[in-house]
């Protein structure tokens, strides 16, 4: 699922985790750090932990729930595991940020393609071998030219 934000820069979060074992608490992921944690509580003969607030959201990425690696054992002397699917979070990016994204992309396709083109590949002379380099200089070219223009047009939802 990917959710795109162009106005609202506070999405409500909310996540619930039921478990027979204590599995200490919820976490809420983004980009592969945990941003938000809610510690679980025994409710009756199970644990319970709830998520139900507002976040500030200013860089695009994925966000998942999950429940700590260390969150103990089950009945069976198994680990405890639980986790979201990602929820992939779209917002507008800063046109300083896109001009870094492109700087990058550029950089790195330059450097890495053109390199891996020269050393491994066959071409039956110098004008086939620039040829092919061309055509990938081009796209790079391209898709930078994409992301500026994606950064400057408005969204709406």
């Amino acid at each position: 699922m990917c959710l795109r934000s162009s106005k609202r820069k506070r999405p409500n979060i909310r996540g619930r985790a039921l478990g027979r074992n204590d599995f200490h608490s919820l976490e809420l992921i983004h980009n592969g750090t945990v941003i938000h944690s809610t510690e679980s509580r025994r409710t009756g003969d199970h644990f319970t932990a709830k998520m139900d607030f507002e976040r500030s959201v200013d860089q695009s990425g994925w966000s998942a729930l999950h429940i700590p690696l260390n969150a103990g054992r089950n009945e069976s002397d198994k680990p405890l595991f639980a986790h979201t699917r990602p929820v992939c979070l779209t917002c507008p990016p800063h046109p300083k940020t896109v001009q870094f994204a492109h700087r990058r992309t550029v950089n790195r396709g330059n450097g890495r393609h053109i390199r891996l083109i020269g050393e491994q590949g066959t071409f039956g002379d110098t004008a086939e071998r620039e040829s092919v380099l061309q055509v990938h200089r081009d796209g790079i070219q391209a898709l930078g030219a994409r992301i500026r223009k994606a950064a400057l047009e408005p969204r709406g939802n």
